[in-house]
Protein backbone atom coordinates (compact mmCIF):
# COMPACT_ATOMS: atom_id res chain seq x y z
CA UNK A 1 0.00 0.00 0.00
CA UNK A 2 2.80 2.40 0.95
CA UNK A 3 4.55 1.58 -2.31
CA UNK A 4 1.47 2.55 -4.32
CA UNK A 5 1.13 5.82 -2.40
CA UNK A 6 4.80 6.62 -3.04
CA UNK A 7 4.45 5.87 -6.74
CA UNK A 8 1.32 8.04 -6.96
CA UNK A 9 3.02 10.99 -5.29
CA UNK A 10 6.03 10.59 -7.56
CA UNK A 11 3.80 10.50 -10.65
CA UNK A 12 1.94 13.63 -9.58
CA UNK A 13 5.24 15.44 -8.93
CA UNK A 14 6.60 14.52 -12.35
CA UNK A 15 3.32 15.54 -13.98
CA UNK A 16 3.48 18.94 -12.28
CA UNK A 17 7.02 19.40 -13.53
CA UNK A 18 5.87 18.72 -17.08
CA UNK A 19 2.97 21.18 -17.00
CA UNK A 20 4.03 24.47 -18.69
CA UNK A 21 4.60 27.42 -16.39
CA UNK A 22 1.61 29.71 -16.02
CA UNK A 23 3.84 32.76 -16.32
CA UNK A 24 2.97 34.82 -19.39
CA UNK A 25 6.61 35.86 -19.71
CA UNK A 26 8.27 32.55 -20.39
CA UNK A 27 11.01 32.94 -23.00
CA UNK A 28 9.24 32.60 -26.36
CA UNK A 29 12.40 31.39 -28.09
CA UNK A 30 13.48 32.48 -31.54
CA UNK A 31 15.49 31.07 -34.42
CA UNK A 32 17.44 34.31 -34.66
CA UNK A 33 21.05 34.44 -33.57
CA UNK A 34 20.25 37.69 -31.80
CA UNK A 35 17.09 39.67 -31.21
CA UNK A 36 15.98 42.86 -29.50
CA UNK A 37 12.40 44.07 -28.99
CA UNK A 38 11.79 47.51 -27.51
CA UNK A 39 8.74 49.68 -26.85
CA UNK A 40 9.17 52.59 -29.24
CA UNK A 41 8.22 55.64 -27.17
CA UNK A 42 9.83 54.74 -23.84
CA UNK A 43 12.74 52.54 -24.91
CA UNK A 44 11.58 49.79 -22.53
CA UNK A 45 13.21 46.49 -23.46
CA UNK A 46 10.62 43.73 -23.79
CA UNK A 47 12.77 40.91 -25.13
CA UNK A 48 16.47 40.41 -25.70
CA UNK A 49 18.62 37.55 -26.91
CA UNK A 50 22.38 37.99 -27.35
CA UNK A 51 21.70 41.60 -28.28
CA UNK A 52 25.39 42.54 -27.94
CA UNK A 53 26.70 39.67 -30.07
CA UNK A 54 28.43 40.89 -33.23
CA UNK A 55 26.60 39.83 -36.39
CA UNK A 56 26.66 40.66 -40.08
CA UNK A 57 23.89 43.16 -40.83
CA UNK A 58 23.46 42.53 -44.57
CA UNK A 59 21.04 45.07 -46.08
CA UNK A 60 19.84 46.38 -42.74
CA UNK A 61 23.03 48.43 -43.19
CA UNK A 62 20.92 50.60 -45.47
CA UNK A 63 19.15 52.02 -42.40
CA UNK A 64 22.34 53.88 -41.45
CA UNK A 65 22.94 54.88 -45.06
CA UNK A 66 19.45 56.36 -45.27
CA UNK A 67 19.83 58.12 -41.92
CA UNK A 68 22.97 59.94 -43.11
CA UNK A 69 21.30 61.01 -46.35
CA UNK A 70 18.28 62.37 -44.48
CA UNK A 71 20.52 64.21 -42.03
CA UNK A 72 22.47 65.71 -44.93
CA UNK A 73 19.15 66.91 -46.35
CA UNK A 74 18.25 68.41 -42.97
CA UNK A 75 21.54 70.32 -42.96
CA UNK A 76 20.84 71.60 -46.44
CA UNK A 77 23.82 69.77 -47.97
CA UNK A 78 21.50 68.26 -50.55
CA UNK A 79 17.81 68.42 -51.47
CA UNK A 80 15.48 65.44 -51.45
CA UNK A 81 14.08 66.72 -54.72
CA UNK A 82 17.44 67.60 -56.20
CA UNK A 83 18.93 65.33 -58.84
CA UNK A 84 22.06 63.20 -58.76
CA UNK A 85 23.90 61.84 -61.77
CA UNK A 86 25.25 58.34 -61.18
CA UNK A 87 29.03 58.24 -61.53
CA UNK A 88 31.07 55.71 -63.46
CA UNK A 89 32.58 54.36 -60.23
CA UNK A 90 29.54 53.64 -58.09
CA UNK A 91 29.60 49.88 -58.81
CA UNK A 92 33.22 49.26 -57.86
CA UNK A 93 32.45 47.09 -54.82
CA UNK A 94 29.13 45.57 -55.91
CA UNK A 95 28.42 41.89 -56.47
CA UNK A 96 26.81 40.76 -59.69
CA UNK A 97 24.10 38.84 -57.86
CA UNK A 98 23.33 41.60 -55.36
CA UNK A 99 19.97 43.34 -55.12
CA UNK A 100 19.66 46.19 -57.60
CA UNK A 101 17.35 48.65 -59.35
CA UNK A 102 19.53 48.53 -62.49
CA UNK A 103 20.64 52.14 -62.27
CA UNK A 104 23.19 52.98 -64.96
CA UNK A 105 26.24 55.28 -64.95
CA UNK A 106 25.13 58.69 -66.14
CA UNK A 107 21.50 58.14 -65.10
CA UNK A 108 19.84 61.07 -63.38
CA UNK A 109 17.48 60.52 -60.44
CA UNK A 110 16.31 62.54 -57.45
CA UNK A 111 17.58 61.86 -53.94
CA UNK A 112 14.12 60.70 -52.85
CA UNK A 113 13.85 58.31 -55.80
CA UNK A 114 17.22 56.83 -54.89
CA UNK A 115 16.06 56.41 -51.29
CA UNK A 116 13.00 54.56 -52.62
CA UNK A 117 15.36 52.20 -54.43
CA UNK A 118 17.43 51.76 -51.24
CA UNK A 119 14.61 51.03 -48.80
CA UNK A 120 11.95 49.40 -50.98
CA UNK A 121 13.98 47.39 -53.51
CA UNK A 122 17.16 47.25 -51.36
CA UNK A 123 19.24 48.45 -54.31
CA UNK A 124 22.95 48.31 -53.52
CA UNK A 125 24.04 50.68 -56.27
CA UNK A 126 21.65 53.37 -55.04
CA UNK A 127 23.50 53.33 -51.70
CA UNK A 128 26.84 54.06 -53.37
CA UNK A 129 25.37 56.81 -55.54
CA UNK A 130 23.94 58.51 -52.47
CA UNK A 131 27.16 57.97 -50.52
CA UNK A 132 29.17 59.77 -53.19
CA UNK A 133 26.64 62.61 -53.24
CA UNK A 134 26.84 63.11 -49.45
CA UNK A 135 30.57 62.67 -48.85
CA UNK A 136 32.28 62.81 -52.23
CA UNK A 137 33.34 59.15 -52.09
CA UNK A 138 32.12 55.90 -50.62
CA UNK A 139 35.20 55.67 -48.40
CA UNK A 140 34.48 59.07 -46.87
CA UNK A 141 30.84 58.10 -46.43
CA UNK A 142 31.77 54.86 -44.66
CA UNK A 143 33.93 56.86 -42.27
CA UNK A 144 30.90 59.07 -41.62
CA UNK A 145 28.80 55.96 -40.96
CA UNK A 146 31.22 54.79 -38.28
CA UNK A 147 31.45 58.25 -36.75
CA UNK A 148 27.65 58.54 -36.58
CA UNK A 149 27.29 55.05 -35.14
CA UNK A 150 29.69 55.94 -32.32
CA UNK A 151 27.75 59.16 -31.66
CA UNK A 152 24.54 57.14 -31.32
CA UNK A 153 26.15 54.97 -28.66
CA UNK A 154 26.87 51.93 -30.81
CA UNK A 155 29.73 49.98 -29.25
CA UNK A 156 29.73 46.79 -31.33
CA UNK A 157 29.43 48.21 -34.84
CA UNK A 158 31.87 48.80 -37.67
CA UNK A 159 30.91 49.50 -41.26
CA UNK A 160 33.01 48.75 -44.34
CA UNK A 161 30.49 49.73 -47.02
CA UNK A 162 27.19 51.54 -47.49
CA UNK A 163 25.06 48.61 -48.68
CA UNK A 164 25.79 45.59 -46.48
CA UNK A 165 27.45 43.11 -48.83
CA UNK A 166 29.71 40.67 -46.95
CA UNK A 167 32.93 41.98 -45.45
CA UNK A 168 34.80 40.63 -42.44
CA UNK A 169 35.15 44.18 -41.12
CA UNK A 170 31.44 44.96 -41.50
CA UNK A 171 29.39 44.03 -38.45
CA UNK A 172 26.93 45.29 -35.85
CA UNK A 173 24.73 44.07 -32.99
CA UNK A 174 20.99 43.84 -32.50
CA UNK A 175 21.21 46.51 -29.80
CA UNK A 176 23.21 48.87 -32.01
CA UNK A 177 20.81 48.33 -34.89
CA UNK A 178 17.99 49.35 -32.56
CA UNK A 179 19.82 52.61 -31.81
CA UNK A 180 20.21 53.30 -35.52
CA UNK A 181 16.64 52.59 -36.51
CA UNK A 182 15.30 54.56 -33.54
CA UNK A 183 17.11 57.62 -34.86
CA UNK A 184 16.01 56.95 -38.43
CA UNK A 185 12.39 56.73 -37.29
CA UNK A 186 12.55 60.37 -36.20
CA UNK A 187 12.42 61.17 -39.92
CA UNK A 188 8.94 60.96 -41.43
CA UNK A 189 10.28 60.05 -44.88
CA UNK A 190 12.03 56.99 -43.48
CA UNK A 191 8.80 55.80 -41.88
CA UNK A 192 6.88 56.50 -45.08
CA UNK A 193 9.25 54.64 -47.41
CA UNK A 194 9.72 51.61 -45.12
CA UNK A 195 5.92 51.24 -44.99
CA UNK A 196 5.58 51.35 -48.79
CA UNK A 197 4.61 48.10 -50.51
CA UNK A 198 4.98 49.16 -54.13
CA UNK A 199 5.99 52.35 -55.88
CA UNK A 200 6.37 53.40 -59.49
CA UNK A 201 9.24 55.76 -60.27
CA UNK A 202 9.09 58.02 -63.32
CA UNK A 203 11.21 57.40 -66.38
CA UNK A 204 14.71 58.85 -66.42
CA UNK A 205 17.18 59.84 -69.10
CA UNK A 206 18.25 56.18 -69.28
CA UNK A 207 15.29 54.13 -68.09
CA UNK A 208 11.59 53.60 -68.51
CA UNK A 209 9.41 53.73 -65.42
CA UNK A 210 10.57 51.54 -62.55
CA UNK A 211 8.18 49.48 -60.48
CA UNK A 212 9.57 48.85 -57.02
CA UNK A 213 8.21 46.18 -54.67
CA UNK A 214 9.13 45.84 -51.03
CA UNK A 215 11.40 43.04 -49.88
CA UNK A 216 9.44 42.98 -46.59
CA UNK A 217 6.39 40.84 -47.33
CA UNK A 218 5.04 41.34 -43.79
CA UNK A 219 3.60 44.67 -44.97
CA UNK A 220 2.25 43.29 -48.25
CA UNK A 221 -1.48 42.40 -47.98
CA UNK A 222 -1.15 40.16 -51.03
CA UNK A 223 1.59 38.05 -49.46
CA UNK A 224 1.04 34.83 -47.51
CA UNK A 225 3.40 36.32 -44.93
CA UNK A 226 1.32 39.47 -44.43
CA UNK A 227 1.14 40.60 -40.82
CA UNK A 228 -1.37 43.39 -40.40
CA UNK A 229 0.29 44.82 -37.27
CA UNK A 230 3.55 45.56 -39.07
CA UNK A 231 4.01 49.25 -39.80
CA UNK A 232 7.34 49.14 -41.64
CA UNK A 233 10.76 47.60 -41.79
CA UNK A 234 13.96 46.80 -43.65
CA UNK A 235 15.09 43.32 -44.55
CA UNK A 236 18.56 41.96 -45.10
CA UNK A 237 20.05 38.70 -46.33
CA UNK A 238 23.38 37.25 -47.25
CA UNK A 239 24.62 33.73 -46.74
CA UNK A 240 26.98 34.95 -44.05
CA UNK A 241 24.48 37.19 -42.28
CA UNK A 242 21.48 34.94 -42.61
CA UNK A 243 18.04 36.50 -42.72
CA UNK A 244 17.63 39.81 -40.90
CA UNK A 245 14.67 42.12 -40.38
CA UNK A 246 14.43 45.41 -38.50
CA UNK A 247 10.77 46.36 -38.24
CA UNK A 248 8.09 48.25 -36.38
CA UNK A 249 4.67 46.97 -35.36
CA UNK A 250 1.67 48.40 -33.56
CA UNK A 251 -1.25 46.92 -31.65
CA UNK A 252 -3.55 49.56 -30.19
CA UNK A 253 -1.45 52.07 -28.26
CA UNK A 254 1.56 49.75 -28.05
CA UNK A 255 4.20 50.26 -30.76
CA UNK A 256 7.41 48.25 -30.80
CA UNK A 257 10.70 48.02 -32.66
CA UNK A 258 11.74 44.46 -33.39
CA UNK A 259 15.29 43.59 -34.47
CA UNK A 260 15.89 40.06 -35.77
CA UNK A 261 19.42 39.15 -36.86
CA UNK A 262 20.91 35.94 -38.19
CA UNK A 263 18.11 33.48 -38.94
CA UNK A 264 19.26 30.44 -40.96
CA UNK A 265 22.88 31.46 -41.38
CA UNK A 266 24.55 29.15 -43.88
CA UNK A 267 28.12 28.02 -44.33
CA UNK A 268 30.03 27.56 -47.54
CA UNK A 269 28.43 24.15 -48.11
CA UNK A 270 24.96 25.75 -47.72
CA UNK A 271 24.27 23.74 -44.57
CA UNK A 272 22.44 25.65 -41.85
CA UNK A 273 24.96 26.89 -39.28
CA UNK A 274 22.55 28.53 -36.87
CA UNK A 275 18.85 27.81 -36.66
CA UNK A 276 17.20 26.71 -33.45
CA UNK A 277 13.90 26.32 -35.29
CA UNK A 278 14.89 25.41 -38.87
CA UNK A 279 11.45 26.01 -40.39
CA UNK A 280 11.43 29.62 -39.19
CA UNK A 281 12.64 32.57 -41.21
CA UNK A 282 13.09 36.23 -40.41
CA UNK A 283 9.42 36.91 -41.21
CA UNK A 284 7.91 34.28 -38.94
CA UNK A 285 10.51 34.99 -36.24
CA UNK A 286 9.50 38.65 -36.29
CA UNK A 287 5.79 37.89 -36.27
CA UNK A 288 6.14 35.38 -33.43
CA UNK A 289 8.08 37.79 -31.22
CA UNK A 290 5.67 40.65 -31.94
CA UNK A 291 2.68 38.48 -31.12
CA UNK A 292 4.34 37.33 -27.92
CA UNK A 293 4.83 40.95 -26.86
CA UNK A 294 1.29 42.02 -27.78
CA UNK A 295 -0.18 39.01 -25.96
CA UNK A 296 1.80 39.57 -22.78
CA UNK A 297 2.27 43.31 -22.39
CA UNK A 298 -0.14 46.23 -22.21
CA UNK A 299 -0.46 49.65 -20.66
CA UNK A 300 -1.93 49.36 -17.17
CA UNK A 301 -3.45 52.17 -15.10
CA UNK A 302 -1.40 52.15 -11.90
CA UNK A 303 -2.21 55.57 -10.45
CA UNK A 304 -5.35 57.72 -10.60
CA UNK A 305 -5.92 61.35 -9.67
CA UNK A 306 -8.49 60.32 -7.08
CA UNK A 307 -6.13 58.07 -5.11
CA UNK A 308 -4.73 59.54 -1.92
CA UNK A 309 -1.19 58.26 -1.87
CA UNK A 310 0.35 60.27 1.00
CA UNK A 311 -0.25 62.82 3.74
CA UNK A 312 1.74 66.02 4.18
CA UNK A 313 2.04 68.00 7.43
CA UNK A 314 0.54 71.50 7.47
CA UNK A 315 1.62 74.31 9.80
CA UNK A 316 -1.02 76.59 11.36
CA UNK A 317 -3.92 74.82 9.64
CA UNK A 318 -7.41 75.75 10.74
CA UNK A 319 -8.70 72.58 12.39
CA UNK A 320 -6.09 70.23 10.89
CA UNK A 321 -2.36 69.66 10.87
CA UNK A 322 -2.16 67.66 7.61
CA UNK A 323 -3.57 67.35 4.09
CA UNK A 324 -3.98 64.36 1.77
CA UNK A 325 -1.95 64.23 -1.44
CA UNK A 326 -3.09 62.90 -4.82
CA UNK A 327 -1.23 62.55 -8.14
CA UNK A 328 -1.41 65.60 -10.41
CA UNK A 329 -2.21 63.25 -13.30
CA UNK A 330 -3.08 59.61 -13.83
CA UNK A 331 -0.25 57.21 -14.67
CA UNK A 332 -0.15 54.22 -17.00
CA UNK A 333 2.83 51.89 -17.24
CA UNK A 334 3.71 49.25 -19.79
CA UNK A 335 3.60 46.06 -17.74
CA UNK A 336 3.19 42.33 -18.12
CA UNK A 337 -0.49 41.44 -18.13
CA UNK A 338 0.00 39.19 -15.10
CA UNK A 339 1.77 41.79 -13.00
CA UNK A 340 0.85 42.22 -9.33
CA UNK A 341 0.18 45.67 -7.89
CA UNK A 342 2.33 44.62 -4.93
CA UNK A 343 5.33 44.45 -7.28
CA UNK A 344 5.17 48.19 -7.94
CA UNK A 345 7.29 50.07 -5.43
CA UNK A 346 6.12 53.60 -4.63
CA UNK A 347 8.52 56.20 -3.24
CA UNK A 348 7.21 59.56 -1.97
CA UNK A 349 9.31 62.67 -1.40
CA UNK A 350 7.64 65.66 0.28
CA UNK A 351 8.55 69.23 -0.61
CA UNK A 352 9.02 69.92 3.10
CA UNK A 353 9.45 67.34 5.85
CA UNK A 354 8.53 69.95 8.48
CA UNK A 355 5.37 70.91 6.67
CA UNK A 356 4.01 73.64 4.43
CA UNK A 357 2.53 76.77 5.98
CA UNK A 358 -1.20 77.32 5.60
CA UNK A 359 -3.09 78.49 3.68
CA UNK A 360 -2.86 75.52 1.30
CA UNK A 361 -4.79 75.62 -1.97
CA UNK A 362 -6.29 72.53 -3.57
CA UNK A 363 -3.92 71.38 -6.32
CA UNK A 364 -0.84 72.95 -4.72
CA UNK A 365 2.29 70.86 -5.43
CA UNK A 366 3.58 69.42 -2.16
CA UNK A 367 5.77 66.52 -3.24
CA UNK A 368 6.47 63.89 -5.85
CA UNK A 369 6.35 60.15 -6.30
CA UNK A 370 8.32 57.61 -8.32
CA UNK A 371 7.04 54.17 -9.30
CA UNK A 372 9.37 51.25 -9.83
CA UNK A 373 8.69 47.86 -11.36
CA UNK A 374 11.70 45.59 -11.48
CA UNK A 375 14.61 47.65 -12.79
CA UNK A 376 12.37 50.21 -14.50
CA UNK A 377 11.41 53.51 -12.85
CA UNK A 378 8.57 55.83 -13.86
CA UNK A 379 8.33 59.41 -12.70
CA UNK A 380 8.65 61.58 -10.84
CA UNK A 381 4.91 62.32 -10.63
CA UNK A 382 3.89 65.55 -8.91
CA UNK A 383 1.74 65.16 -5.79
CA UNK A 384 -0.76 67.90 -5.04
CA UNK A 385 -3.04 68.81 -2.15
CA UNK A 386 -6.40 67.06 -2.43
CA UNK A 387 -8.17 69.90 -0.59
CA UNK A 388 -7.64 73.42 0.67
CA UNK A 389 -6.52 74.18 4.23
CA UNK A 390 -7.27 77.62 5.69
CA UNK A 391 -4.90 79.50 7.97
CA UNK A 392 -5.64 79.61 11.72
CA UNK A 393 -4.71 83.21 12.53
CA UNK A 394 -4.65 82.63 16.31
CA UNK A 395 -2.33 79.64 15.94
CA UNK A 396 -0.19 81.60 13.48
CA UNK A 397 0.11 84.63 15.81
CA UNK A 398 0.75 82.49 18.89
CA UNK A 399 3.47 80.61 17.06
CA UNK A 400 5.14 83.84 15.98
CA UNK A 401 4.95 85.23 19.49
CA UNK A 402 6.60 82.08 20.83
CA UNK A 403 9.18 82.23 18.09
CA UNK A 404 9.91 85.88 18.85
CA UNK A 405 10.22 85.31 22.57
CA UNK A 406 12.57 82.40 22.03
CA UNK A 407 15.13 84.51 20.17
CA UNK A 408 18.35 85.12 22.19
CA UNK A 409 18.36 88.86 21.62
CA UNK A 410 14.78 89.11 22.86
CA UNK A 411 15.60 87.01 25.91
CA UNK A 412 18.58 89.28 26.69
CA UNK A 413 16.42 92.38 26.22
CA UNK A 414 13.80 91.01 28.63
CA UNK A 415 16.45 90.17 31.23
CA UNK A 416 17.93 93.65 30.91
CA UNK A 417 14.48 95.16 31.22
CA UNK A 418 13.75 93.07 34.35
CA UNK A 419 17.12 94.01 35.83
CA UNK A 420 16.55 97.70 35.17
CA UNK A 421 13.08 97.41 36.63
CA UNK A 422 14.46 95.80 39.80
CA UNK A 423 17.18 98.44 40.08
CA UNK A 424 14.64 101.16 39.56
CA UNK A 425 12.38 99.60 42.21
CA UNK A 426 15.27 99.41 44.69
CA UNK A 427 16.29 102.98 43.90
CA UNK A 428 12.70 104.27 44.29
CA UNK A 429 12.29 102.38 47.55
CA UNK A 430 15.49 103.84 48.97
CA UNK A 431 14.58 107.36 47.83
CA UNK A 432 11.17 107.08 49.46
CA UNK A 433 12.75 105.86 52.68
CA UNK A 434 15.20 108.75 52.62
CA UNK A 435 12.41 111.32 52.13
CA UNK A 436 10.48 109.85 55.05
CA UNK A 437 13.55 110.08 57.22
CA UNK A 438 14.10 113.73 56.26
CA UNK A 439 10.50 114.59 57.10
CA UNK A 440 10.83 112.99 60.53
CA UNK A 441 14.02 114.94 61.21
CA UNK A 442 12.39 118.23 60.26
CA UNK A 443 9.45 117.49 62.50
CA UNK A 444 11.69 116.92 65.50
CA UNK A 445 13.55 120.21 65.00
CA UNK A 446 10.42 122.19 64.75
Amino acid sequence: MKKHIFLSITFIFILCMLIPSASALDDPGTAAKSAYVVEKSSGQVLYAKDEDAQVYPASTTKIMTTLLVLEAADRGDLSLYGTITASNTFDADLAEDGSTSNIQPGEVMTVEELLDCVLIASANEACNILAEAVSGSTDAFVALMNERAAALGCTGTHFANAHGLPDADHYTTAHDMYLMVSEALTHSLFKEITATVTKTLPMTNMSEIRKLETTNSLINPESDNYYEKTTGGKTGYTKEAGQCLVSTARDGDLEIICVIMGVNIRGENEATVFAEIPEENHLTATKDLCEWVFANYSYQDVLSTSERVATAPVLYGDGTDSVGLVPEGSVSMLLPNDYSADDIVRSVTLSSDEGETAPITAGQVMGEMTLAYGDRTYGPVKLVAASAVELSRSAYMLSHVKATLSQPIVIVAILVFVLLFVLYFVYAFRMRAKRRKNRRNRSRRS
